[in-house]
């Protein structure tokens, strides 16, 4: 290795990595939701606006980094007391930028339900830009009758910017559990060339926005039934009772051309599984 290749390495070696870990308890108090515990650390910020204690707690999960790359590491923690409510989303799109090195950033988000307790889980696009490396897991962990929502929604590149994502590695694991029993595990690995990847029917058909969404509660029947109607984009939906044999599991994939187009038909969906009026304020900034 000659001495400029030696230095060009050592200097990438060296760089200043992304570090950070944020925790938010709530619990519940009479009718009013309370914050518990709140703890930040290093590029993890969270943010609460002002709300009606009697409604959801509303957090905002801020990486002051600005983005993630190789050998960046996020994590979050959360925890909802029995009877308790929070709804989790982001400032902005997490973007996860090109890899110095085939080293992934890591994202590692923890979440745990109490009895009858609410918890929505609703971040931003995440952006995976060309030649960046992800690995992210999520692990939750629910009680007898937590209502459950996770809205994932992924976008490969931004196209308005002629930007294409020729080669990329994506790996998620989720593990999902209600009262210590497995009830959904989501094991993903998107590894090569993006762009050719996504051009398989089996995929996306060429879409570069993605969205994968999980709802669990008593109300997952009839809150199928009005899903089913929506068709603007590219979308599956099923349903399964679980093992309780009260309650449901509902899971939807969808994709779109674009984040805008994802958007206008993913913003019906949560407003039809969270309540209208209940997407993030920060949504529509």
């Amino acid at each position: 290795m000659n001495t400029h290749n030696l230095a060009t390495t050592n200097l990438v070696e060296n760089m200043q990595r992304a570090r950070g870990h944020g925790e938010l308890f709530v619990k519940r108090t009479g009718n009013q939701n309370r914050l518990e515990r709140l703890y930040q650390e290093g590029c993890a910020r969270l943010r609460m606006p002002n709300h009606n204690k009697t409604d959801p707690i509303e957090a905002v999960m801020i990486n002051t980094s600005g983005g993630l790359t190789d050998n960046d590491h996020l994590s979050w923690k959360f925890s909802v007391e029995d009877h308790a409510q929070l709804t989790i989303t982001s400032q902005a799109c997490e973007r996860i930028y090109k890899a110095s090195r085939p080293l992934p950033a890591l994202i590692d988000v923890d979440i745990k339900v109490g009895a009858n307790g609410s918890f929505a889980w609703l971040p931003q696009e995440t952006i995976l830009f060309d030649q960046a490396r992800l690995k992210r897991r999520i692990n939750v962990d629910l009680s007898d009758k937590s209502e459950f929502l996770m809205v994932e929604p992924l976008m490969f590149g931004r196209p308005a910017m002629d930007e294409i994502v020729s080669s990329a590695s994506l790996q998620d694991t989720w593990r999902i559990h209600q009262n210590d029993q497995l009830i959904h595990a989501e094991n993903q690995k998107i590894d090569g060339n993006i762009d050719h990847i996504l051009q398989r029917n089996t995929v996306t058909s060429g879409d570069l926005a993605t969205a994968f969404i999980l709802y669990i509660g008593p109300q997952a029947e009839a809150k199928f039934e009005k899903i089913k109607t929506q068709n603007d984009v590219n979308i599956g939906t099923s349903i399964w009772q679980l093992s309780d044999q009260k309650t449901h599991k509902l899971v939807v994939r969808m994709s779109a051309p674009t984040s805008y187009e994802l958007r206008k038909s993913l913003i019906p969906i949560i407003n039809i599984l969270h309540g209208k009026n209940a997407l993030p304020k920060v949504w529509h900034s």
